[in-house]
């Protein structure tokens, strides 16, 4: 599943994946809430989380989503620069830690490490 506000890089995001055998996207939420019922519905395993949502961030749905089902897998996105963002992710629950610049050659790997429980 992948949880991101900006359109755009949600559909690129999904094209990759769509693209990868082995992985099925289950669905694309926008903000914290949406992607707390969407993983949850869906029966999400493993969730693309942007830290920078509206409404409630992505740590916090991570927090919130975790509480719910522990069985997720959680790897928070950013666009910022790794330390305090890596941090407040490991701290929230998310297993994994990917920077948006440079999500295309190491987010295939990320999921699949993810399903492993690596």
């Amino acid at each position: 599943m992948i949880v991101e506000d900006h359109q755009i890089f949600a559909d690129a995001l999904r094209l990759l994946l769509d693209r990868t055998d082995g992985i099925e996207v289950v669905g694309v939420a926008c903000d914290g809430a949406e992607a707390i019922d969407l993983a949850c519905t869906a029966d999400a395993q493993v969730v693309l989380m942007d830290i920078g949502l509206p409404k409630m961030d992505g740590l916090e749905a991570t927090r919130k989503l975790l509480a719910i089902k522990p069985s997720a897998r959680v790897i928070a996105l950013t666009g910022q620069a790794e330390g305090e963002a890596r941090a407040g992710a490991t701290a929230a629950g998310a297993i994994g830690f990917l920077t948006k610049g440079g999500l295309h050659d190491h987010v295939r790997d990320a999921i699949f490490g993810a399903m492993q429980g690596a």
